[in-house]
């Protein structure tokens, strides 16, 4: 549900989802040894769906964007010292 609402761009309703699993609940179910293999599976989709998917996504969606200084006062700000 998270993803899928990642994928829609309701960035807000996905992070409220996120207030319903506790890192310390997320954590306890990946370490449980009596776990069974699909269901651990699923938290693991899960944490990675919740950290780590949205941010490699927007990383490679702005990957090739470019500040293009409109002021001198941006244009210092972004110049390179080198």
């Amino acid at each position: 549900m998270y993803a899928a609402l990642c994928y829609q761009s309701n960035f807000r309703a996905a992070h409220t989802l996120c207030s319903y699993v506790d890192q310390k609940q997320l954590l306890y179910a990946i370490q449980a040894e009596y776990m069974s293999g699909p269901l651990r599976r699923g938290f693991y989709d899960l944490l990675i769906a919740l950290h780590l998917e949205s941010f490699a996504t927007t990383m490679e969606v702005c990957k090739n964007e470019y500040i293009i200084p409109l002021t001198q006062e941006l244009k210092d700000l972004y110049e390179d010292e080198a």
